[in-house]
């Protein structure tokens, strides 16, 4: 029922829920329904001569003993970079808050038998289609969501080819060489683990040396200094929020906390005539947007009261120490 709805969605071209019931009829005769105009025409949910297609839909399957399909499940995480990206992709895009069902998770729950079967990496985000088929990794479910629900607004896809390129590369710059280890074996970490993995405070399976943490550290400078030099302006992308603002953003709000907390950065998001102006105006632009707003509180309450426990100063001391001169500060 649910992608019958998305194709009525494109002949409701001003958003009233209802179509002609002519467009009705032949939809539904496309669909190998017997009788679709008479069905349309003794609707009770017509109205001069529209129909309210969501109402006319969930009486046929009523009346066939057909079950709506569930609501897709989105497994989430509070202060998961990753996730945030389809979180703040539910929170923007119109009715998808409604039509998804989110269920936030916890460290102890990735390990239990029930959500390795939604994500065998025992990691979020994950998603249960409404088919029950299972999806894991952020970006192949984001792209799953935007393309289901292409028909709702607003899109977060450029309109030109040279706009997704620019997109999609800034999305393979981010979850290669900052947000992904690549290897699911003990010791391998992202670039971002840089700043927040230590030996003290996670053990061996998640720690790091320091000069493996000097070059993770530099490279999160290197791609920074690549994403300033390539930002279109307000957004990434130029004048619309796309998937590449959706997933940068929570990760900027890790470094915007570490980076000057442990390695003594400058805080390269506000600095207007700092390192990166670029992605400084970009940042302060979407940290004042009213969903951004919520997803940076909730990241950075979450490391704020890490903090508390001690997280840092593992990493804190291990810089202090160095005798290599290894760097750790940028610029």
């Amino acid at each position: 029922m649910e992608r019958v709805c998305e194709v009525f969605s494109r002949f409701d071209k001003a958003g009233t829920g209802t179509v002609s019931q002519e467009v009705l009829g032949g939809v539904l005769q496309k669909l190998g329904v017997d009788d679709a105009s008479l069905l349309a025409e003794g609707s009770p949910h017509a109205v001069d001569g529209r129909v309210r297609y969501k109402e006319f839909l969930s009486s046929l399957c009523t009346e066939t003993g057909d079950a709506p399909a569930q609501k897709p499940i989105f497994f989430d995480m509070i202060h998961s970079n990753n996730a945030a990206r389809i979180r703040l992709w539910l929170a923007l895009k119109e009715g998808m808050a409604e039509r998804v069902e989110t269920r936030m998770v916890t460290y102890p729950d990735l390990k239990t038998e029930a959500f390795l079967k939604v994500n065998p990496l025992g990691k979020v985000p994950a998603l249960i289609r409404s088919d029950g088929v299972t999806v894991f990794e952020s970006p192949v479910i984001l792209e799953y969501l935007e393309e289901k629900y292409w028909s709702a607004s607003p899109s977060f896809k450029p309109q030109s080819p040279e706009g997704r390129q620019l997109m999609n590369l800034m999305l393979r710059i981010h979850d290669l060489y900052i947000a992904s280890p690549n290897c699911t074996a003990p010791g391998h970490s992202h670039s971002q683990g840089a700043m927040y993995l230590s030996y003290g405070f996670h053990g061996p399976a998640r720690g790091m040396d320091l000069k493996t943490r000097a070059d993770k550290i530099a490279e999160i400078w290197k791609q920074l200094t690549w994403m300033n030099q390539h930002i279109v302006g307000p957004y990434l992308c130029g004048g619309q929020l796309t998937l590449a603002d959706l997933t940068w953003f929570p990760t900027t709000i890790f470094m915007e906390f570490m980076l000057p907390r442990v390695f003594g950065w400058p805080d390269v998001f506000r600095e207007h005539e700092g390192p990166f102006p670029a992605l400084a105006r970009w940042w302060c632009k979407l940290s004042e947007e009213a969903a951004f707003k919520k997803v940076r509180q909730d990241i950075y309450g979450y490391w704020e009261e890490m903090e508390g426990k001690g997280q840092f100063q593992h990493i804190i001391d291990e810089v202090a120490a160095d005798k290599d001169g290894l760097k750790f500060k940028y610029p």
